[in-house]
């Protein structure tokens, strides 16, 4: 009876080596590429979909600093008696204008250089009077392509 319980138990380690050795022996060249593919897909999935928020929330930004731009000029027309002139620009919210026309009165509604530059780093385009609406002035974008003129234009006067 002891021999048939030893047999048992030399089959039973022998088992169990060959599963510590097979655990033992790591990842298959294929199985690494499989794996390596799957996260290639992730990351490219997570690049893809950050990229749209990130363009989409550069258009929120860049209406909401239009939309301010239009309250700006609308106090410094009610304090000064009138919209600085397109040479002027913007730079009449942030430093009184040497030149014609000059504010009545004048204080700066923006303190920094960054307030005039879009979600993309591009300067603000500033016109007065407006191209749809010649009673008011017009602050233009040039969008995520950079140049003005083109369809991803953004404007103070959009429809």
């Amino acid at each position: 009876m002891t021999s048939f319980a030893t047999k048992e138990m030399k089959i039973q380690e022998i088992r169990n080596s060959r599963r510590v050795s097979s655990m033992r022996r790591g990842f298959s060249l294929f199985e690494m590429v499989v794996v390596m593919g799957i996260i290639g897909m992730l990351i490219t999935a997570v690049v893809m979909l950050t990229a749209g928020f990130r363009g989409s929330a550069n258009i929120q930004n860049t209406k909401i600093a239009l939309n301010a731009f239009d309250a700006k000029l609308d106090t410094y027309k009610d304090i000064g008696g009138t919209y600085p002139s397109t040479e002027q620009g913007l730079k009449a919210l942030m430093k009184r204008p040497t030149t014609s026309p000059r504010p009545s009165h004048w204080t700066p509604s923006i303190t920094k250089e960054r307030d005039l530059i879009d979600a993309w780093g591009l300067e603000y385009r500033y016109q007065f009077p407006g191209s749809k609406d010649k009673r008011r002035p017009e602050v233009i974008s040039a969008g995520e392509d950079g140049q003005f003129g083109t369809i991803d234009d953004l404007s103070s006067q959009a429809d």
